[in-house]
């Protein structure tokens, strides 16, 4: 990952606005759109509607459920009976206490859940914590179709404190999440399949959302970027807004990402490919130099989108890109690889090993961006001409 120089060139920066998108999409993202359905295996009719303002829980014990015993009234379910058809529902809880390092745990390690259940509206504010964090919502081994709605946290950045982890689980539905200022990844995907994230927003001190060792995951929907109407938002992140790591078959759609000079994207890993993203926004140009001091996160590979260590087979089309900088020190809008180069303007110049570049068949084109490296040719940038 890398850091670079700032300043900008001719290119208007009414092209980067974080809301100056308008409704400009391309055919490619209208594509992915309708291929995602294919991959969305959950729904949310059996949550009951609901909204943020209605999230006002009641206060709760941390709660684990490792059988189909667990799912009680006094674990949180409030309604249903199991099946497909009516799913338990576990929902409005405030789960403040995380000593236990989690909120609520679902965890089917052993093999023996097999009811059907929904989440709605679980939060935390993280009162009681220890220092290796947790997660508000953490789930494990669940394979029935499940859809987590609504799960809202603000720890005001304490250290590892993370949203949700879904973890050797598929068939998840991740709506309408919102982490603000959470001291770790907002939300994580590991070793996990079928998973489709929307309409969800996470500012945190490190990855917006971490996806690593899996496979068919879809990231947003058809929506206005910038218009703040049912479009995923990885934004004012330390570390990356999305950072995939070794997953394939991968749907990025109309999703906002930005990073504090480190990476809005960074698609990593020889175990990475079959990506596709369409009409979104990738940008790093936070700050790195608060009051005087160093901060976010050391890199080679600052940028709007990065792909580095053998990651292959991208698509990228209709996104508009942007790192602080003139390419000059770094900085550039979209990197295949890093430069070994990290410019802070509290601290200066400082060499790196240089972050490997991705494989083959990296398609770039119908982009908006200025400066490009380790492209060869560069793709043509596209921008919007209002």
């Amino acid at each position: 990952m890398s850091v670079f120089g700032r300043a900008r060139g001719s290119l208007k920066r009414a092209h980067f606005a974080r809301r100056g998108r308008g409704s400009h999409r391309t055919l490619a993202a209208l594509i992915a759109a309708v291929l995602s359905l294919s991959m969305i295996t959950v729904v949310l009719a059996a949550v009951p509607a609901a909204t943020a303002g209605e999230c006002n829980g009641s206060q709760h014990a941390p709660i684990l459920i490792t059988s189909d015993t667990g799912f009680t009234a006094a674990n949180g379910v409030a309604s249903g009976t199991g099946t497909p058809s009516d799913p338990y529902v576990i929902a409005n809880l405030a789960i403040n206490d995380m000593s236990l390092g989690y909120g609520l745990k679902i965890d089917n390690s052993a093999g023996t859940i097999t009811k059907s259940f929904e989440i709605t509206c679980v939060s935390s504010n993280w009162k009681v914590a220890t220092p290796s964090g947790g997660y508000v919502v953490w789930l494990v081994g669940v394979h029935t179709a499940t859809t987590v709605t609504m799960v809202l946290s603000n720890s005001g950045e304490l250290p590892n404190s993370s949203g949700i982890r879904v973890e050797g689980s598929s068939h998840i539905l991740l709506n309408e999440e919102s982490f603000n200022k959470v001291g770790g990844d907002g939300i994580q995907i590991i070793g996990s399949d079928h998973i489709t994230v929307l309409d969800s927003k996470s500012k945190s001190a490190n990855n917006g959302l971490y996806i690593q060792d899996s496979h068919d995951i879809v990231v947003g929907q058809t929506c206005s970027v910038g218009g703040g109407q049912g479009c995923d938002e990885f934004t004012y992140d330390d570390n990356n807004g999305l950072l995939v790591q070794d997953s394939y078959n991968i749907q990025v759609i109309d999703t906002m990402t930005s990073a504090d000079d480190t990476g809005g994207i960074v698609l990593s890993g020889s175990g990475t490919y079959n990506v596709t993203m369409t009409g979104g926004e990738a940008t790093a140009n936070g700050p790195i130099c608060h009051s005087g001091t160093y901060s976010g996160y050391v890199s080679d590979t600052i940028t709007g989108i990065a792909v580095v260590n053998g990651a292959h087979d991208i698509t990228v089309h209709g996104y508009t890109m942007q790192a602080n900088g003139d390419g000059g020190g770094g900085y550039f809008d979209i990197m295949n690889g890093g430069k070994g180069l990290y410019l802070n303007p509290c601290g200066g110049l400082v060499n790196l090993p240089k972050t490997p570049p991705g494989g083959a068949n990296l398609d770039f084109s119908g982009n908006c961006y200025t400066y490009a490296y380790g492209f060869d040719p560069a793709p043509a940038p596209v921008c919007p001409t209002s």
